[in-house]
This record gives structure tokens, C-alpha cells and sequence, in this order.
């Protein structure tokens, strides 16, 4: 029973599909208050107003949770980048890139949960899977960007590039919502520098001019 990762049934009804949704949120908040490991599914029921007996209809235990919110961040998230990127952009790759990493930022405050969840991630393999499937489709889309803006880059080239910036992004937006970091408000402004400064050294985007910003 334990290591059961999925929902016992999906809700077919819209009242099924409510009572899902506010386990989901409850789970949403007790996993960002008190991390993964100490929450229990007593707590997320009494948050979500409803019965132990109503949650396991559902899910037969917390990682099944996990799992259920996990996929529903990366629906969310692959929905943010397509508002990103709907349209071609006249804007240069910088302020397109400082668009998409304050994007990505906004994402991460929004759901507070977001960063807690995935560090429970190596744990599971089903969590790492749609974790590294999130990074995975970031990097599609950012290796695109250079692509258009480079077009003599090569994709393995193109792919590269994009994975060390993901990477930069994966390791310190989260750390710009950190409540006890004291200069939290200067780590995206330090990141956007730091991925500037990474493109600028780079031959590849010799014909870019990328300003550093202090």
C-alpha cells in the first residue's frame, strides 16, 4: 500500500471533481507550511474540509497525493510557457529571457509548494520523471529561443546553452522566495547578470548586446 502512486479512481462527477481539487489545494498548502515528509493526510483533510474517509476514496495515501499535484504543476507550468511564448517577439533575446525568467519567478510564488515537492522528488521515481520533464520542456523552448535569434547554432549547441541557463534558473529563482534569505530581493537581478554575462562570453552570441545590469 505504501508505495501506491496513483489515485484509487479519477471523479467522473463534477462534485468528485470539487472534492479532488480542494484535497488538492489543501495538500497545496500543508506540503508548502510544513514539507512533504511531515505532512499527513489527516491534516490535509481537515484543510480540505472533508472526511479521511472522502480523501482515501481517492487516494490511497500522501504520495499519491504528491503524485496528483506534481502532474497538476506541471500542467500549469507548461501552460505559463505557452503564454510566454504564444507569439514571435521583435524584442531582443535579453529582454525576452528577462521576461521568462521574471515569468518563471511569478510561477514559483505563486505555488509556494512548488520547490518543497520537488525536493521530495528524489525519492520517487514517478516525482523525478515529471520534475525532469518540467526542466526538459523549459530547455525545448529557451534552446528554440537562441535558435531564432542564432540561427547558425547547431542544436546540440542550441541545447546546451539552454540547459546551463534552465539550470542557473532551476537553482535560484527558489532561492528568491526564500523568507529567510536577507537578500532575497537581489538574487533575480544577480541571476539575469549571471546568464547575460555567461551569453555574452559566448562567440556563438557575439552579434547580441546584453547590458549587465547591477
Amino acid at each position: 500500500m505504501a508505495t501506491e502512486k496513483r489515485m484509487r479512481r479519477a471523479p467522473q462527477q463534477a462534485r468528485g471533481q470539487r472534492r479532488v481539487s480542494k484535497i488538492l489545494d489543501a495538500a497545496d498548502q500543508i506540503f508548502a507550511e510544513t514539507g512533504y515528509e511531515d505532512a499527513t493526510t489527516n491534516a490535509i483533510a481537515i484543510r480540505a474540509n472533508t472526511s479521511i474517509g472522502s480523501l482515501y476514496q481517492f487516494f490511497p495515501n500522501k504520495h499519491a497525493i504528491l503524485n496528483a499535484l506534481a502532474n497538476r504543476y506541471r500542467t500549469k507550468f507548461i501552460d505559463v510557457l505557452g503564454e510566454i511564448f504564444a507569439h514571435p517577439s521583435d524584442d531582443s533575446l535579453q529582454i525576452r529571457l528577462t521576461r521568462l525568467i521574471d515569468e518563471v519567478a511569478v510561477y514559483y510564488a505563486e505555488n509556494p509548494a512548488f520547490q518543497p515537492m520537488f525536493y521530495a522528488s528524489q525519492s520517487s521515481k514517478a516525482l523525478t520523471r515529471v520534475a525532469n520533464d518540467m526542466g526538459a520542456i523549459l530547455v525545448t523552448r529557451v534552446s528554440a529561443m537562441f535558435m531564432s535569434e542564432v540561427p547558425t547554432l547547431e542544436l546540440a549547441q542550441a541545447d546546451f546553452y539552454a540547459t546551463f541557463v534552465v539550470y542557473l534558473m532551476r537553482s535560484l529563482i527558489p532561492l528568491s522566495q526564500s523568507e529567510d534569505e536577507p537578500h532575497r530581493e537581489r538574487v533575480l537581478p544577480q541571476l539575469k547578470r549571471m546568464i547575460f554575462a555567461y551569453l555574452g562570453s559566448l562567440d556563438a552570441f557575439s552579434e547580441q548586446k546584453f547590458t549587465l545590469y547591477e
